[in-house]
């Protein structure tokens, strides 16, 4: 039999998180037979007594007798995650098995939501976000089987390499989300992903401060983040029928489409603010010289969404460019709420300073 030790996060939207090893026990069938976690380290406290009513009364007094003498974000000694990790070995048998005591690490309080854990792994060549509920699919029972320590240390690379056929399935299972955070490209694959009816909860995974955690770089990791968002936000465009917002008998091709709210502006915000950048509705598609003109803010939107000209040349020169069309303005149709407050956001942040 040999142990498989797979590093993770949990608390992964934390400030601060929390630094474990999943540890697998294996057979020589590769059944997994076994599993609990060892801690890292703790870099957090929160009293949360109103969800402890959920939990086992042992674990209850374990939790109270531990946090005792601990103030809220007080870094855990190393004699405590000792009584912590002597804790889960001893009585924990199944913490990552989604049974009633997982919760009581759990970082999003998710009710033993068995469809997906909140242990997310990170390892060298697999350190992008990966869902560690694969390992529910290859488990098994021994009833002779007992705890002991004289197991072969092995990592999740060693295991891949002894057993092909589980990375091939492991990297299979975890297709879609390796692609949503891996990929910068524009294609079918990524656009079927970034219109999915999970693609916030990528959104919340790229804005994470956990994000790429081998990455120490904060300005490259910041670089990485707007890649990909730039492409969930031109993916959902491409499902948005392609007519010019302001003349729509002009071809595709002579128009842009034009964040209202630009991206320059939103790397200036806290990170939470930055899905604006994948926003379909922080978006209108403009001719190309008024994108040009709207860039460099020689034009803007009212929130009736008329054009207003901070030189009334351009707009003389624009009327000579486009001499049938009297009234510059964003259709109707689109002029949603959130398209509005954009605008006004705009407005206010940008042509006020």
């Amino acid at each position: 039999m040999k142990i498989i030790n797979i590093p993770f996060v949990s608390k992964p939207k934390a400030k601060s998180f929390t630094k474990w090893i999943a540890k697998y026990v294996i057979n020589d069938k590769w059944l997994i037979i076994d599993e609990w976690c060892e801690l890292l380290e703790w870099t957090e406290f929160r009293w949360k007594e109103k969800y402890w009513t959920k939990f086992d009364k042992n674990v209850i007094k374990f939790r109270k007798e531990l946090m005792r003498d601990y103030k809220t974000n007080e870094k855990l000694s190393s004699e405590k995650i000792r009584y912590i990790n002597n804790y889960f070995f001893n009585n924990l048998w199944t913490i990552l098995s989604h049974d009633k005591f997982t919760t009581w690490s759990n970082p999003t309080w998710s009710d033993y939501n068995i469809k997906r854990t909140p242990y997310i792994i990170y390892w060298w060549k697999y350190n992008q976000y990966m869902f560690i509920n694969f390992f529910k699919n290859i488990r098994d029972k021994e009833k002779n089987y007992i705890r002991n320590s004289n197991l072969k240390q092995i990592n999740l690379e060693e295991y891949f390499d002894m057993f092909p056929k589980i990375k091939s399935n492991f990297l299979d299972f975890n297709k879609v989300l390796f692609t949503a955070l891996e990929s910068n490209e524009i294609n079918e694959i990524t656009n079927k992903i970034d219109n999915s009816s999970d693609v916030n909860e990528f959104i919340e995974l790229i804005l994470s401060p956990n994000y790429k955690i081998e990455i120490n770089d904060e300005k490259e990791k910041n670089e990485l983040r707007i890649w990909k968002l730039r492409r969930i936000f031109k993916n959902r465009l491409r499902n948005i029928k392609p007519t010019d917002h302001l003349f729509w008998e002009l071809p595709e091709d002579m128009c842009e489409a034009a964040h209202i709210y630009p991206v320059s502006e939103i790397k200036k915000l806290d990170l939470r603010y930055w899905y604006m950048i994948a926003d379909e509705n922080n978006w209108v598609n403009l001719p190309t010289q008024f994108h040009k003109l709207y860039d460099n803010n020689k034009i803007y939107f009212n929130e009736n969404g008329e054009i207003l000209f901070t030189n009334d040349d351009y707009k003389k020169y624009l009327q000579m460019m486009f001499p049938n069309n009297k009234n510059y303005k964003i259709i109707n149709t689109l002029l949603n709420e959130k398209r509005k407050n954009y605008i006004h956001k705009y407005n206010i942040d940008i042509l006020k300073k």
